[in-house]
C-alpha cells in the first residue's frame, strides 16, 4: 500500500523503487495519491500550487509566511511531487498494469466532493463514456506486476 508516498518521492526515487516494489510484490500494490490538477495543495492549503510548475512552487513557499512550509524531508524542504494520472501511469507502466479503483471503492470517496466543480465535469465526461480519471483530484490506482 502507498497511501500518499508517492507524492513524496521525486521522479529519479520512484523509477529506482519500482522494480523493487515489482519484486517484493506478490499482489497487488493500491496506489494513493493527489493528482496535479487539484485544485488545492493538500499539505499547505494554498490554492492552485498543485497547478503550478515546480519551480514556481518551491520559489512561492520561499517567500511566503512559515505557517506555509512543509517538510517531511531532512532538510525540511517542500517534498511534494505532483504528477498527472497520464504521467503516473507512463512512470510505472514498465512493470505495472495500472487499473483505477472503482469510487465506490475510493478513498476519498469521489461523492464528497459533488459540489465541486470537478465532480460535475466528471459526470458530464461520463455521461458520454469518457474516462473521467484524469480530472478527479486524488487518484486511487491499482498496480498488477507484470
Amino acid at each position: 500500500t502507498l497511501f500518499s508516498v508517492v507524492e513524496h518521492m521525486d521522479d529519479k526515487s520512484l523509477f529506482f523503487l519500482l522494480p523493487e516494489f515489482r519484486r517484493i510484490c506478490r499482489g497487488l500494490v493500491y496506489i494513493l495519491v493527489p493528482n496535479k490538477l487539484k485544485k488545492t495543495d493538500d499539505h499547505t492549503l494554498l490554492p492552485l500550487l498543485p497547478l503550478l510548475p515546480r519551480f514556481f512552487s518551491l520559489l512561492l513557499l520561499k517567500f511566503l509566511p512559515n505557517r506555509y512550509r512543509y517538510g517531511l524531508s531532512e532538510d525540511r524542504s517542500w517534498d511534494v511531487y505532483y504528477r498527472t494520472y497520464f504521467k503516473l501511469k507512463r512512470m510505472v507502466s514498465q512493470h505495472f498494469h495500472v487499473l483505477v479503483l472503482d469510487d465506490l471503492y475510493a478513498f476519498p470517496s469521489f461523492s464528497t466532493f459533488k459540489a465541486s466543480r470537478s465532480y460535475k465535469l466528471c459526470q458530464a465526461f461520463e455521461k458520454f463514456n469518457i474516462d473521467s480519471t484524469f480530472i478527479k483530484p486524488y487518484l486511487n490506482l491499482i498496480l498488477i506486476p507484470k
